[in-house]
């Protein structure tokens, strides 16, 4: 039975299309497994080590990744709604193409990371670290960034609608042809971005 793996070293293994779902993987070493196409709704990897963790096409819906390492880690086309990955380390992960509807991400570190395409509805990023991070053309309807670090981020091409950037750093980031609307930047820093050829920007 996969029911209970805590503490076990699975680093490098194949567990490609797997049923982990419901799965106790915390503390598990999951360094560079393929778990693409796997099932893991509602598994459990709190304070997993997924560095460079292949997880592509995979459900992980309702999943605990709180804590978890993920640098490095391929999530693209991956169900992630209503997961829980507060505190997770995503640097440089490709996320690309995710469904992140109510996901929590509060405090995550996610520099560098590809966040292109994903559909973040009721996304909480609060405290979280997107500096440099690419949003190209992501769905972000009714978030929370406050108090997000996104010094350089990408949002070329978003469609942003009432979602929340309260006391952020937005510096230098490229909102160039993205819909903003019913939003509001509440005393965020936004010296330098780019906001050329951008729709007529409401805020709320």
């Amino acid at each position: 039975s996969f029911s209970n793996l805590e503490n076990t070293n699975l680093s490098n293994t194949n567990l490609h299309g797997t049923d982990l779902s419901g799965a106790n993987l915390v503390n598990t070493n999951l360094i560079g497994v393929d778990m693409s196409n796997a099932e893991m709704g509602s598994v459990i990897l709190k304070n997993a080590n997924l560095e460079n963790i292949n997880l592509k096409n995979a459900n992980l819906k309702s999943a605990n990744l709180e804590n978890a390492m993920l640098t490095n880690a391929d999530l693209s086309n991956t169900n992630l709604e209503n997961a829980n990955i507060k505190n997770g380390d995503l640097s440089n992960a490709n996320l690309s193409n995710s469904n992140l509807k109510n996901t929590n991400l509060d405090n995550a570190m996610l520099t560098d990371a590809d966040l292109s395409n994903t559909k973040m509805v009721y996304t909480e990023l609060n405290s979280a670290n997107l500096v440099n991070a690419d949003l190209r053309n992501a769905k972000i309807w009714k978030s929370n960034f406050d108090h997000a670090y996104m010094k350089g981020s990408n949002f070329v091409g978003t469609d942003v609608y009432a979602t929340k950037f309260i006391k952020s750093n937005l510096q230098n980031s490229d909102f160039r042809n993205s819909k903003i609307s019913s939003s509001t930047f509440l005393d965020s820093d936004i010296s330098g971005i780019n906001i050329i050829d951008i729709y007529p920007i409401e805020t709320s």
